[in-house]
């Protein structure tokens, strides 16, 4: 048996002074700190039992639908156009967001089916309790508590303005040769009776946009001669009159009494009762440059004519009051936001629209919009991107977007929502830019590829996949 090794360690000489106990100052300290900590502990406990704040960005509803759908955001409503069975008529769906509910489903528009284009363009306005939708170039009426068809008519009422009146404008072409050598489109019409579907060709005398040069034998554009504009009330769809050929036709928005502004064909300016088309001013055409176009801004009348201006007429009175010289090669635009936007393909100028001063111009290859009390200038990227907010007071560059590029589509001036895709595509994150604001306010991240956004002032909604839609209430 081995004996063990002993090791040697040595003799401690002295123990190590045991730790002083802190001074009496130092003690109070410390025992103040934990009352502290305490309190705040019962504090957050009492808070605690409140309700907690609800995050910026909630998701609310998942929906699933046709792969051909279209979908439009209004307030906490979201509708949804899609084809039915067999793909004969469109059906329009209603859903509540926050409560994840249908309202209703109704079919909407003509029982009509393009056999080459199974998915017809479609629009949608809300319109004092009734939903105008637009199905290629027809109108009809919903109401939108019960989805219910109140009126339809043939024709696109597009301008809508308050006052209960609709106008619907049409390009009218001076020929109605059709091409030997192109093939009228063919339409599917449905006959209820029998369930069957027959073809047919469009009426003959339907406006052509093109025309044979018989010289040449090709195919000719050719411009319209001029615009059909039809006036409709929008209680019954009733059509109140029709001017049948002129330049252009605009309701004016503020008007004391709904009125239209009509540039008729010589090139002058009419100011008409928009229930009843009587004319109540007119201004001739000026000798040497016709008017062209007009637009209403507060209480004017805004026209381009044939030379490089801009002019302004009292929306009561045709009076002049302002006109203001622009580039030859700037085109006429809208109002956007408080300003007056008049581009070419290289800046826009941005004119105060009481006074015609020029403000100030934006050298951009995109266009302005107006969201939210925002002035925003487009990137050239592609439809919806951004790039930067605009001072409207001097057109100088304000708040950077290029971090959020992508711009949801909504139908009303509701704040600016944007998106950008961060950590890989399948994160999207979602911002808003609030009114007054000098920075984007981030909401949050989903985890899922979103595309096709549209926002409203209280929602979010984005396709995530062909068939499913997704919503989030956001503050």
């Amino acid at each position: 048996m081995s004996s063990g090794t002993v090791i040697d360690l040595g003799t401690r000489d002295h123990e190590l002074p045991a730790e002083p106990e802190p001074p009496r100052p130092v003690l109070l300290r410390h025992l103040r700190t934990a009352v502290a900590a305490l309190a705040a502990l019962l504090v957050l406990a009492t808070a605690g039992s409140g309700p907690l704040p609800e995050p910026a960005l909630v998701e609310v509803a998942v929906l699933t639908t046709a792969g051909t759908h279209q979908q439009f955001l209004v307030g906490d409503r979201l509708y949804v156009l899609a084809p039915e069975a067999g793909g004969v008529r469109l059906v329009l769906t209603a859903y509540d967001l926050d409560r994840d509910t249908v309202l209703w489903t109704a079919p909407v528009g003509p029982e009509v089916r393009v056999t080459d284009y199974p998915r017809p363009a479609a629009q949608l306005r809300p319109v004092d309790g009734q939903l105008l939708v637009h199905i290629n170039d027809g109108t009809t009426a919903v109401d939108d508590a019960t989805g219910r068809t109140r009126w339809s008519v043939p024709h696109p009422i597009t301008d809508v303005r308050g006052g209960g009146v609709g106008l619907s404008s049409r390009p009218v072409w001076s020929s109605t040769m059709t091409p030997a050598d192109r093939r009228p489109a063919v339409v599917g019409v449905f006959d209820p009776a029998t369930g069957a579907v027959t073809e047919s060709a469009p009426p003959p005398d339907e406006p052509r946009r093109f025309q044979l040069d018989p010289a040449t034998g090709t195919v000719i554009a050719i411009p319209p001669a001029g615009m059909s504009v039809r006036a409709f009330d929008l209680a019954d769809g009733a059509e109140l009159w029709t001017a049948d050929l002129v330049r252009s036709g605009v309701l004016l928005a503020g008007a004391a009494t709904p009125t239209a502004a009509v540039v008729t064909m010589d090139g002058g300016i009419e100011l008409r009762d928009a229930r009843t088309g009587a004319t109540r001013h007119r201004r001739p055409a000026e000798p040497d440059r016709p008017a062209t176009s007009a637009v209403g801004a507060g209480g004017l009348v805004l026209v381009r004519d044939t030379s490089p201006a801009v002019n302004a007429y009292d929306a009561e009175t045709l009076e002049p009051v302002w006109r203001t010289p622009v580039r030859p090669d700037e085109e006429w635009a809208l109002v956007c936001g408080t300003r007056i936007c008049v581009r070419s393909e290289v800046q826009t100028s941005l004119l105060d629209p009481m006074t015609g001063v020029l403000l100030g111009r934006v050298a951009l290859d995109g266009h302005l919009t107006s969201r939210g009390g925002h002035l925003i200038a487009l990137a050239s990227l592609g439809e919806g991107f951004v790039d930067h907010t605009v001072d409207p007071a001097t057109g100088e560059r304000l708040v950077s977007l290029s971090a959020w590029p992508k711009l949801a589509v909504a139908l009303d001036d509701s704040p600016a929502v944007l998106t950008r895709f961060a950590g890989g595509p399948r994160r999207l994150w979602f911002a808003v830019l609030d009114p007054g604001a000098t920075a984007v306010r981030p909401l949050g991240v989903v985890a899922h590829r979103s595309y096709g956004c549209q926002s409203s002032r209280t929602h979010i909604v984005c396709r995530t996949r062909t068939d499913e839609l997704r919503a989030w209430r956001y503050r």
